[in-house]
């Protein structure tokens, strides 16, 4: 037996609609009130010609506009919206297939959606750019063929086999994800978004099933006011449970022979039934209806749009909006109905903006919703009594050893593996940034490094994961005096390995444990700025590490919070980090007094920026142009930067486009100081 994802969807909405549907071939539309919105001529006259068509040999004309616009996103959206409006909307409107009774209104949201997703394919664009040095190369990666029927035989528990077929609308590939990208183009009334999820996680896992790679979905609303919703791999797969589960009971609903005694629940979404087509059918074809076995197997009516007191969490509060003082302006990184791609934060202001008492804030809302944050401190701003006592937060002195030791190797996550000189040039690397070591004294550094690891049975050929203990990191000195000429390159290192930063971490064990708990990490009293750098850098390639090895996970769990994070700007471990953290519930919170201080990787995948006051001139204009688009209005945003007062900022991300104003509540007055009672 056939089984569609639509079916899947049907019977989110209802069961017995969909089995009606499935068995006695019976087509059920349930009519929202309203503008009918024309959802098969926009799928079938427009974006399913237009991605058959990105996806073939790429046209000339799309690869000159992504070359001649690679470099800013928002004239490349404007671009795509022109091409793609003028070579596809405007053509389907003008065909032989034109519905009769089509009106502006529905025009203008098929192109206000053609917006939308022009501005999505900049954004895939601009995320692609730095594995390609080919607009046409990018192009043919990015576009995967439209509407690829997928088939995956699933057994259900009760033993029923569906040969479980589904077609997308279009798909893309996420080099920088590496990541499928499910394209879905919807209506957006009444009941038509139940459902959207379960179908989405299916053809995720037909996706890999086919491919072994994980997908993500975007999917869009077509209305008067359209809109994306964002589906992250993680929430698919956690979702895909649900669906099973789902598929199981359709599994034993389908083959009854007697449908009124096949206890098939009746739906369980508020208001559906007066508008149901069933109608009074409903109970002669299955029965009285039995809401409580609906509430037993979906919970609650789910939508990627929740709605209810039960389903709504507007998230982590800043503080309220200048405009409009009685509205707050919440930070929703956690909430079921949270929208946002990642929890990746910039924090940027001057010297007495308030950028402490701000990340203080949200470090303590962060933590109040379960999230464990991993602070670096380098100015020993966190670790103030009240603060850490309040918060439950643990103080680490690097002095007194980390738990974590450099040279254990990490297997790899598909085949356990391990790679010795992988690992060798990781850490050669990092001394060699912050140290600026040489060539030569990098390759001497990589010898030593390999010495180390032949001493412990582990050479270059070695792919099995170690079951013995790893070397330590001071073993790496000796080895360094074994060489000849090492005086120059110990004499840069002697810091790190003097002050035994590592003493304590052969086998890496505690690792798990110390970032179960809020952790400020101390990076004040160590002597240099190259040692609290390297420390830094051991520290977070040892949670990417961490992270990478396990499993992905749909919601955040960890934070990684870095104050003064200029002085770690160049951080490989920390672009890793933006970069797929999110696959396994990670944020990361960076703070600064210029926008100029990140790579490119932080500001192409932070999801949310906060801009308190800044005083420099060429940092304002820089942000200004990532926030709008003309001269006049960078001008005036630049100056109102200059013009705020503390804790005064501009916050951007999704859920508040393209911008706002706000006051952001500091820590103190959230949680004011204890005093004595005199």
């Amino acid at each position: 037996m056939i089984l569609w994802p639509t079916h899947v969807r049907q019977a989110c909405l209802c069961p017995r609609l969909m089995v009606d549907n499935y068995v006695h071939h019976h087509e059920h539309r349930i009519r929202s009130a309203g503008t009918v919105f024309h959802g098969r001529f926009f799928h079938d006259q427009v974006a399913a010609r237009m991605f058959d068509q990105l996806a073939g040999p790429p046209e000339q004309e799309l690869v000159s506009i992504i070359v001649k616009n690679i470099r800013d996103p928002l004239a490349l959206a404007d671009a795509l919206w022109e091409h793609l409006d003028g070579e596809y909307l405007s053509r389907a409107l003008e065909g032989p297939n034109l519905p009769k009774n089509i009106n502006a209104n529905q025009i203008e949201a098929m192109a206000n959606g053609l917006g939308l997703l022009s501005g999505f394919l900049a954004e895939m664009i601009a995320r692609q750019k730095p594995f390609f040095r080919s607009g046409r190369k990018l192009v043919q990666s990015l576009f995967q063929s439209p509407e690829k029927k997928m088939t995956a035989a699933m057994t259900t528990a009760s033993g029923t086999t569906f040969e479980i077929t589904g077609k997308y609308d279009a798909l893309l590939f996420d080099r920088q994800d590496n990541e499928f990208v499910i394209l879905e183009f919807k209506c957006k009334n009444d009941f038509e978004v139940i459902g959207d999820l379960e179908q989405l996680a299916l053809y995720a896992w037909l996706i890999r099933q086919s491919s072994q790679i994980p997908a993500r979905g975007a999917v869009f609303y077509l209305d008067q006011i359209g809109e994306i919703k964002r589906i992250t791999s993680e929430e698919l797969e956690a979702a895909f449970e649900a669906t099973s589960n789902l598929i199981n009971a359709i599994g034993q609903w389908i083959p009854a022979k007697d449908l009124t005694q096949a206890r098939i629940p009746a739906t369980h979404v508020p208001g559906l039934c007066p508008k149901c087509p069933l109608d009074l059918k409903c109970e002669q074809l299955f029965g009285s209806r039995r809401t409580e076995e609906a509430d037993k197997l979906f919970g609650p009516a789910k939508t990627l749009f929740p709605t209810g007191p039960e389903l709504t969490d507007p998230g982590i509060e800043l503080g309220r909006r200048l405009d409009a003082p009685g509205e707050h302006v919440y930070w929703n990184i956690l909430g079921p109905d949270r929208s946002l791609p990642n929890a990746h934060m910039l924090i940027v202001g001057t010297s007495g903006s308030g950028k402490t008492q701000v990340l203080k804030a949200i470090i303590a809302g962060i933590i109040d919703r379960g999230v464990t944050p991993l602070i670096f401190d380098f100015n020993d701003d966190y670790v103030g009594q009240d603060f850490i006592d309040r918060h439950g937060i643990q103080v680490v002195n690097p002095l007194d050893g980390l738990p974590l030791n450099p040279l254990v190797l990490t297997p790899d996550r598909t085949d356990g593996t391990v790679l010795v000189m992988s690992s060798i040039f990781e850490l050669a690397g990092i001394l060699r940034k912050v140290y600026d070591l040489g060539d030569q004294q990098e390759a001497n550094l990589r010898t030593a490094m390999e010495a180390c690891y032949r001493n412990h049975g582990l050479t270059r050929d070695t792919r099995q994961a170690p079951t013995g203990v790893s070397p330590g990191f001071n073993e790496i000195e000796a080895q360094i005096r074994l060489l000849p000429g090492h005086l120059p390159l110990l004499n840069r290192l002697s810091p790190i390995f003097s002050l035994n930063l590592f003493r304590d971490a052969r086998d890496d064990q505690d690792f798990a444990e110390f970032i179960t708990r809020p952790t400020v990490i101390r990076l004040a009293p160590l002597p240099t700025e190259e040692v609290k750098l390297a420390v830094g850098e051991f520290v977070l390639l040892r949670l990417y590490n961490y992270l990478v090895t396990g499993n992905h996970h749909p919601s955040v769990r960890y934070a990684v919070v870095i104050d003064e994070a200029h002085k770690m700007s160049l951080s490989d471990a920390v672009s890793k980090l933006f970069r797929e953290g999110r696959k396994y519930g990670l944020g990361v919170i960076l703070s600064s007094q210029k926008a100029q201080d990140f790579h490119s990787d932080v500001h192409a995948n932070a999801a949310t920026c906060l801009f308190l006051k800044n005083n420099e001139l060429s940092d304002r204009n820089y942000i200004a142009k990532t926030l709008v688009g003309t001269k006049k209005d960078s001008k005036e945003i630049s100056e109102s930067l200059a013009m705020q007062n503390a804790f005064e900022a501009i916050f951007r991300n999704d859920d508040y486009k393209p911008f706002t104003r706000l006051r952001i509540s500091p820590y103190f007055e959230r949680y004011p100081a204890p005093t004595s009672k005199s």
